[in-house]
This record gives C-alpha cells, sequence and structure tokens, in this order.
C-alpha cells in the first residue's frame, strides 16, 4: 500500500512536528517521538514570528532577508557546492508497514545515500551552520552507474563507425532522484529522544526550495552533462534566490562543457578520501 505523505498533510490529517518541523505526525499528537523529550511548555515558549503582505497590491522587487539565510550568509555569492558519492537512490512512493507507521520503499539503500549527502553538508557548513529558512535555488547533476551495455536505439552517431553518445534513458527516474536529495538537506530526526541525535539540516525545511532543476548523466567520458563525476554521485548548488547564480547547463548530446571551476577541488577532496580514482572533467577530456 503506497501513502503519499503530500496527501496527509493536504487532508488535514496530519502536520509537520512543531519541534523539529521535520517529522510527519497525526493532528491529534503534541510531537514526534524525536521531540518527546521536549517539555510542553517549551513550544508554547517559542513564537513563530511571521510577516505577511497583501496579495491584492503589486509586488515590487525584494532581497532575501539576512537573518534568513542562515549558513549561506558567509558563503560567497551566497552559495555552496557539495559532492556526494555514491549511487543515487530514488525516493518515491511511501507504504504502511504497521498501523500508523509508513516507511518509503527502498529503505536501508536510500537512507545511506541521504545521509551521504546530509555529511557533506556538514562536513562544508560545519556544526556552527544555522539552517537556511529563505527561498533557496537548488541545482544537481546526479551520475549514475555506467551499464555494461549502453542502448543506442534512440540515437545515431554523427561520424561513421563511432560510439554514438547517449544519455540514461532508462530507470531511476530523474525527479525521484532529486526528491531523495532535496530531503537529505533537511532530514528527519532520528527516533532517539537524546539532543545528541538531532540531525544535522542545511535547511530549516525542504519548502524552502522553490526553484529546482535535475539532470541524470552517466560518468565521464560516457557523461551529457557538464557537472558529470568520474564515478556515481552527485554534484550539488545551492543558492539564495536573490543570488544570480550561473545558468544550469543543458544536457547534450555532443561533448559537454567544461565542469565548473569551483567544484574541482571538492571533487579530488572526496575522491582522495574515499579512496576512488580522482578525475576532473576539463573541456573534452578527463585527467586521470
Amino acid at each position: 500500500m503506497s501513502i503519499n505523505a503530500d496527501a496527509l498533510l493536504s487532508s488535514g490529517s496530519h502536520r509537520y512536528c512543531p519541534a523539529c518541523r521535520a517529522a510527519l505526525i497525526p493532528i491529534s499528537r503534541t510531537r514526534c517521538s524525536s521531540c518527546t523529550h521536549v517539555p510542553e511548555n517549551a513550544l508554547a515558549a517559542v513564537p513563530v514570528a511571521v510577516q505577511t503582505a497583501s496579495s491584492s497590491k503589486t509586488p515590487e522587487d525584494s532581497v532575501v532577508r539576512e537573518s534568513h539565510r542562515g549558513g549561506l550568509a558567509r558563503l560567497p555569492d551566497h552559495t555552496m557546492w557539495l559532492v556526494a558519492e555514491g549511487k543515487p537512490i530514488t525516493q518515491g512512493s511511501m507504504r504502511a508497514v504497521a498501523a500508523g507507521v509508513i516507511k518509503h520503499d527502498k529503505g536501508p539503500a536510500l537512507r545511506a545515500w541521504r545521509d551521504t549527502i546530509t555529511r557533506e553538508a556538514l562536513r562544508i557548513g560545519g556544526t556552527e551552520w544555522v539552517p537556511i529558512d529563505g527561498p533557496v535555488r537548488l541545482h544537481v547533476a546526479l551520475t549514475v552507474p555506467k551499464p555494461d551495455r549502453i542502448g543506442t536505439s534512440a540515437v545515431i552517431p554523427v561520424s561513421e563507425r563511432t560510439t554514438p553518445r547517449c544519455p540514461p534513458m532508462t530507470k531511476p527516474d530523474v525527479d525521484k532522484l532529486l526528491r531523495a536529495v532535496q530531503d537529505a538537506l533537511s532530514p528527519a530526526e532520528h527516533k532517539s529522544g537524546s539532543s545528541a541525535s538531532r540531525r544535522f539540516k542545511l535547511l530549516t525545511d525542504d519548502s524552502r526550495i522553490v526553484d529546482s532543476l535535475a539532470a541524470k548523466t552517466y560518468p565521464t567520458p560516457w557523461h551529457t552533462h557538464p557537472w558529470a563525476l568520474p564515478w556515481p554521485g552527485a554534484v550539488i548548488r545551492i543558492s539564495s534566490l536573490d543570488v544570480d547564480t550561473p545558468m544550469f547547463p543543458n544536457s547534450t548530446l555532443r561533448m559537454p562543457g567544461e565542469f565548473p571551476s569551483d567544484v574541482g577541488d571538492l571533487v579530488d577532496m572526496v575522491g582522495t578520501r574515499l579512496s576512488v580514482p580522482q578525475a576532473r572533467t576539463c573541456g573534452s577530456k578527463v585527467k586521470v
């Protein structure tokens, strides 16, 4: 049985825990199991400062409040890059496994992949990171494993007797891959009630992501996207919505453009730490 979390919220039967704003709980409960140690009066003592504006008036230009940029306020161009190594896993429908318990289909593999992304975010953001509470833009390139044989029935080579460049047109679906990345940036708390169980959150909630683009590609040199890695994983860029970032590149059937120079050293660091052969996309070559 599959359960849509969005449908539960829309129906009014469930809401987010007011303490952690991460777990989904029935409206009859005051908090999730992870927050049972938080006193009731502590929840009521923290007012939520909300400012509103009339939607009947024509809006003018705006910028993100510095207080809502979180940790992005101290980063150049209010932008963060992350590189995660590992096989990207989809986050699809949820299913009921017991009375009142719903879980994602992928189970341990999905949790491990999301934890990898969360750890990389912690490594870059640091333990003093302040979660982002303003609108952000998310761009993600997901490098999926290359199969032994790639289906090329949909493409033909430009030059005779050559192997055509072909994108990953098979599952996993890119939208479900993106969903897992989004949740990893604002993960739910562990079920333990201790304060040590609190998860690192890049965002106060993944609803802060108001603009997202994603592409999937094979590793270099079989890639169809400039942000491809030499191994399965993800390149992630998070920026404040009021920052003009370079355009997210298009996928292509020709030789993709250069890998972003801002991320090359980060790729090398991840490769070294994980004992993965270092490589960097550079124009039409791959340096090893």
